[in-house]
């Protein structure tokens, strides 16, 4: 009875895992390591300095970053939801680091709750000395526990700094510092075991995508030097729902690609970003084949302020949800930063879905 009413004065926190580096032992008959250890396993080492937590584990998985489909993200957004229901104030989530700003922000769109949600995971497996994992879940547990998480969105803790989905990626293959948020920076840090908390992300989603349970897939390509354009038909035949291509600079192609993109664009939802990662693309400064104006007067959409990952993260989850033509050009001019459209995309009422 006593240690039932401690637990009701405790700040409930759900610890959910999907394998990756953190939940990482030695495989069995050969080398390196492979991801085994479940939620339970994970939180033991917690127990002491989160004693004022009640910690629910759960083991969603076991894999690697890299088996996470979309379709389990929206699982997982159900899953996240029923634990807030529950009586959680806040959710854990461990995975790869591998795909973490992709699941990251696909579970930003598909919740868009006030709720704390946090992502960490571990550059270094639990059999290194070097083992980063138990102090990038501590820091996660105390970020979501922290009140000043709500409106945020989906954050990523990793190195002791805290990232909006929006902006997070990984940008180094195994340093401990390999998650920055290029041209934004961190939103907070963590300070002798404490979230503080420097900005709110401007672009909290506040409208979650609903019933993204469809099909389609979308392509991403890099668009580079002497590009052969056929491979944009090459997508159509494959059956792809939807192309996003990560332009050269503020979102550039050749004028030959940029033909072959129009072509794309009369059937798809097509969307340039830039491959430089960061910035903006263009909209209206250069006219020349292949550039933004070209594009934009072809039906392409800008994905803004959106990276090529990011962007095809959005246009997936919007594809599957039905969304038709207007409402992904809406969208992206949402995300992606830019003030609302005020004229009508090529083909306002197709549906995509």
């Amino acid at each position: 009875m006593e240690e039932r009413e401690q637990n009701m004065k405790k700040a409930s926190v759900t610890v959910i895992s999907l394998g990756g580096t953190i939940s990482c032992t030695p495989a069995t008959g050969g080398d390196g390591v492979v991801p085994t250890l479940g939620a339970s396993d994970l939180v033991l080492s917690l127990e002491e300095s989160a004693s004022d937590v009640d910690i629910r584990p759960l083991t969603w998985s076991t894999r690697d970053s890299s088996e996470i489909t979309f379709a389990e993200l929206v699982d997982l957004a159900a899953e996240v939801r029923k634990q807030f229901d529950a009586g959680a104030q806040g959710v854990v989530l461990t995975q790869g680091t591998d795909t973490i700003d992709e699941s990251a922000f696909a579970l930003d769109l598909l919740l868009g709750t006030d709720n704390p949600i946090v992502i960490t995971g571990a550059l270094h497996n639990p059999s290194q000395s070097k083992s980063d994992g138990p102090a990038n879940l501590q820091a996660a547990l105390q970020v979501a526990i922290s009140p000043e998480l709500r409106e945020v969105g989906t954050v990523v803790v990793m190195n002791d700094e805290i990232h909006s989905a929006r902006w997070v990626r990984k940008s180094h293959t195994s340093n401990s510092a390999a998650f920055q948020s290029p041209g934004v920076g961190a939103i907070g840090w963590i300070a002798e075991s404490h979230p503080v908390f420097a900005v709110k992300p401007f672009h909290a989603v506040k409208t979650p995508i609903h019933g993204a349970t469809g099909a389609g897939n979308v392509a991403l390509i890099t668009a580079v030097m002497d590009e052969d354009p056929t491979i944009v038909d090459s997508i159509l035949s494959l059956g792809y729902k939807g192309l996003v291509v990560d332009g050269m600079g503020g979102g550039h192609v050749s004028g030959g690609f940029s033909k072959a993109l129009a072509k794309a664009a009369q059937s798809i939802p097509v969307v340039f970003a830039s491959r430089t990662g960061s910035g903006s693309v263009l909209r209206n400064t250069y006219s020349s084949p292949g550039a933004e104006v070209d594009l934009i007067n072809h039906g392409l959409i800008p994905a803004g302020s959106l990276p090529g990952l990011k962007a095809r993260v959005l246009l997936t989850l919007l594809i599957r949800s039905g969304a038709t033509s207007t409402e992904i050009a809406d969208a992206f001019a949402t995300h992606g930063g830019y003030p609302p459209r005020t004229t009508q995309p090529l083909h306002p009422e197709t549906n995509y879905a």
